[in-house]
């Protein structure tokens, strides 16, 4: 964060001692510093910002795979409930342990999507986070213009 100010004042300083041109009120500005400079901003960026970025992109992906897993859970205890209930010897007890594992399937994929739920909230309060600090930069650096 301080190398990312530290630069921001130094693009600052470049833009206020540039010469100017009075007729149109403009500033020949120093092509290459200004690119070494924004460069430098680029890789003062915290890696959490970038990886922030990833899975906000891919939140859609972690769910998706979230709901994917848990309609394999319940095809899985559905077979398993079709098996039980198929033996002659015990229907009523595989019918019992059938819905048991349906239910129990059911409650594990409603687990997990609460999971990836609280997850994808935790990563989008730390994104958001990073941005209201970047923003609060932005602005600061903006009022000292």
């Amino acid at each position: 964060m301080e190398e990312i100010i530290k630069t921001l004042k130094e693009l600052r300083d470049i833009l206020e001692n540039s010469p100017a041109i009075p007729v149109w009120d403009k500033v020949l500005l120093d092509k290459d510093r200004l690119m070494e400079l924004i460069e430098k901003l680029d890789k003062s960026i915290p890696e959490e910002f970038y990886e922030a970025k990833k899975i906000v992109e891919n939140k859609e992906k972690i769910i998706n795979k979230a709901y994917i897993e848990a309609e394999e859970i319940i095809k899985q205890a559905q077979k398993e409930a079709e098996i039980l209930v198929s033996s002659n010897n015990i229907t009523l007890e595989a019918q019992k342990r059938a819905e048991d594992i349906i239910r129990n399937a059911k409650k594990e994929a409603e687990e997990i999507k609460k999971e990836m739920d609280a997850y994808i909230e935790s990563l989008l309060t730390k994104v958001e986070d990073l941005l209201k600090k970047e923003i609060e930069l932005i602005r600061k650096c903006r009022s000292e213009l």
